[in-house]
């Protein structure tokens, strides 16, 4: 119990990541809403980056895959302030999306499960993987499992 209080090293990336973080929060508060295509992918990506930051686990350390991922994980959100122009005038479900921006939200979601994972537990990441997977194959549904196509 005594460990779950420790107050933590300050030299930590993510006590960096944790301050970094509420200081955009009340940036954001005190401007007013960014445009959502940059504001919830920074959020977002600061959440992941801390939670796989945060040890978690046997032996509680950070290991150099975790800082790797952290870095992916703003990298994505990086990628999503580079191209607010192209994504923000993209007219979802005429263009096709190019294949960069597929790639980055799909890795984007998948260093979100493993952050909700080690925290959180699998249950939250078969949960969110079924209603992926059911999203995909809903028009093939019988009855009235079927969805729009």
């Amino acid at each position: 119990m005594a460990d779950a209080l420790a107050i933590p090293d300050v030299r930590a990336p993510r006590v960096w990541l944790a301050v970094v973080w509420s200081l955009f929060q009340l940036w954001t508060a005190y401007q007013g809403m960014f445009d959502l295509l940059i504001q919830l992918p920074a959020h977002v990506a600061f959440a992941t980056a801390l939670g796989l930051l945060t040890p978690g686990g046997p032996g509680g350390r950070t290991r150099w895959w975790d800082v790797v991922g952290a870095v992916l994980a703003l990298a994505c959100a990086g990628h999503y302030v580079a191209w607010i122009d192209h994504l923000s005038v993209r007219m979802p479900m005429v263009d096709t999306p190019r294949p960069l921006d597929v790639a980055v939200a799909v890795l984007f979601a998948l260093l979100l499960l493993e952050a909700s994972r080690r925290h959180v537990g699998g249950a939250l990441v078969v949960l969110a993987l079924a209603f992926v997977v059911y999203a995909f194959v809903g028009p093939w549904m019988p009855g009235f499992l079927a969805t729009a196509a």
